[in-house]
């Protein structure tokens, strides 16, 4: 069974050209590139993972039904606006304190 979120994502990327696909490698190359660069100067870059304390599972599918895969990435972008950059460059590490009993991030 397909989660709606997945199938539209599926069905927006079906429409994506080839053209489109190298550009979007090209930005996500120059992101992780940039975000390397910072730790030529530096040896951490410490953000939170997201702008609340974790939420209710399925917290994230409100405000998004019948979004598109574009619409549906930038409602999560909006929830989330610090890791974008992050899951293009690299992984985030789990917090070693939890907040209210649950796992807080860091990356």
């Amino acid at each position: 069974m397909r989660q709606p979120e997945m199938l539209a994502s599926y069905t927006w990327g079906r429409r994506v050209s080839g053209a489109e696909f190298v550009q979007a490698l090209d930005v996500r190359n120059r992101v992780a590139r940039s975000i390397g660069a910072h730790f030529d100067r530096h040896d951490v870059l410490l953000t939170p993972t997201l702008p609340e304390l974790p939420v209710a599972i399925g917290t994230y599918h409100h405000g998004a039904e019948g979004a598109d895969g574009r619409g549906r990435l930038e409602h999560l972008f909006h929830r989330s606006p610090f890791t974008a950059a992050f899951n293009v460059a690299g992984p985030g590490r789990p917090g070693p304190e939890p907040c209210g009993g649950r796992p807080a991030g860091c990356q």
